[in-house]
């Protein structure tokens, strides 16, 4: 009567392969792949770890938690077009992440003064740089954020980007990315200087995710 073989099913941990460098960790031309790579079985079939989608990409719900600073009314952006200007004249100012930072905007507020006394008055648009412009012509601060230019007319308009129908959730901004305030004289010349006003409100961190 033959013997039943015995199968070792342990799980053993991972092999410590600390006498390789980073540029050991690839597969080589014209070898069975002897160096070591996270792999697996998904879906049936044989598939790589993606490193990025398990590791890098899930610290965004980490960077979130870690505020280092409070973005508010000292952050303000403002646009003033000069008295004269006509019709049609736009003036733009941007707001920039710092380089190795991360912003999470939750509000912005824009506002421009009511019309003065020859009709004349600001419309507003704000343009978010990581956002691609599908423009015929492409906008090098990106994509508006409203189709149509907003009229504040002396009041403010207010955006809670994490409401329904707004962005439902913070704008992660990295670093070097933009939000830009556009305003345009409407109606008639300007007859006095007219500033347009952006804020933005959230908080910065320390960016861990490029």
């Amino acid at each position: 009567m033959s013997k039943q073989r015995v199968v070792d099913k342990t799980i053993t941990p991972l092999q410590v392969a600390s006498n390789l460098a980073p540029t050991d960790f690839v597969f080589k031309p014209g070898t069975l792949g002897e160096a070591v790579l996270p792999i697996g079985k998904y879906k049936g079939g044989v598939a790589f770890w993606d490193l990025d989608k398990a590791v890098n990409q899930p610290l965004v719900l980490v960077e979130k938690a870690h505020a280092l600073d409070k973005l508010d009314d000292r952050d303000m952006v403002d646009v003033k077009i000069g008295a004269g200007a006509a019709a049609g004249s736009p003036g733009r100012d941007k707001h920039t992440v710092p380089a190795g930072k991360v912003q999470f905007i939750n509000r912005l507020v824009v506002n421009a003064p009511a019309p003065d006394g020859g009709g004349a008055y600001l419309s507003v648009n704000i343009r978010i740089s990581i956002w691609p412009d599908v423009a015929t012509t492409p906008d090098p601060d990106g994509k508006a954020y409203w189709s149509t230019d907003k009229e504040p007319k002396g009041t403010p308009v207010t955006l809670d980007l994490p409401a329904q129908g707004e962005l439902g959730e913070e704008l992660r901004l990295p670093a070097g990315s933009t939000i830009t305030l556009v305003a345009t004289v409407q109606g008639a010349a300007l007859a006095a200087d007219t500033t347009a006003t952006l804020i933005p409100y959230g908080r910065e961190a320390n960016a861990l995710v490029e």
